[in-house]
């Protein structure tokens, strides 16, 4: 599914962004 793969890539990135602050 399209949109399963968008969130899961979004949730990655937030997840990344809030480890490296």
């Amino acid at each position: 599914m399209f949109i399963e793969e968008f969130w899961a890539k979004e949730y990655n990135k937030n997840i990344i962004a809030w480890e490296i602050n």
